[in-house]
């Protein structure tokens, strides 16, 4: 059809949907988020930690809502509520920030389009469950962030967030 474009499959789609977002660098977030100590602090008026993906235990598998501050999750030592797993002092916390915490890319998304915003305050912790950070900031509004590197994001986050998000622009055609 003139005029018009027919994304070839979901990725595509999920691509588009994705370059709809701001992208925010890494250095900008890092500004916000550290403070005058050099120590993460998402608890303030430039930025606060809105959701965080589920923290499994390591010993028995428990998992934790991600919804504690970071700060808090890193000091808590008194291991798995379940099994106490930790009687070492070590970590007990599997998916904890490790990578790139906690943008991947060393960049962070935040959508412009007011439906997906209010999408994404709704469905906090399904997204959460995908494995994103969310954070919230006045000047910047709703940011994602991932703590991954080294595959396919589109397969392991992106398109589960793009089908979670009810999004079907794959099966349409969009004209420009």
């Amino acid at each position: 059809m003139e005029g018009g474009v027919i994304m070839s499959d979901i990725k595509d789609a999920c691509s588009r949907w994705i370059n709809g977002f701001d992208f925010i660098p890494g250095s900008v977030f890092r500004k916000l988020a550290l403070n005058d100590n050099n120590i993460y602090c998402y608890d303030s008026d430039s930025l606060r930690l809105v959701g965080s993906p589920l923290i499994e235990c390591a010993g028995c598998g428990a998992l934790y809502e991600g919804n504690q501050s970071i700060d808090e999750l890193r000091e808590d030592k008194s291991g798995c509520s379940y099994c106490e797993y930790n009687q070492d002092g070590e970590d007990w916390r599997c998916g904890w920030p490790q990578y790139a915490f906690p943008c991947g890319w060393d960049t962070l998304f935040a959508p412009r389009d007011m439906i997906d915003i209010e999408w994404f305050e709704r469905n906090t912790a399904e997204v959460c469950k995908l494995g994103f950070f969310i954070f919230s900031s006045e000047d910047f509004g709703l940011m994602l962030g991932l703590d991954c590197g080294g595959f396919d994001f589109y397969q392991s986050f992106w398109i589960p967030l793009y089908k979670l998000r009810g999004l079907e622009w794959h099966l349409y055609q969009q004209v420009v």
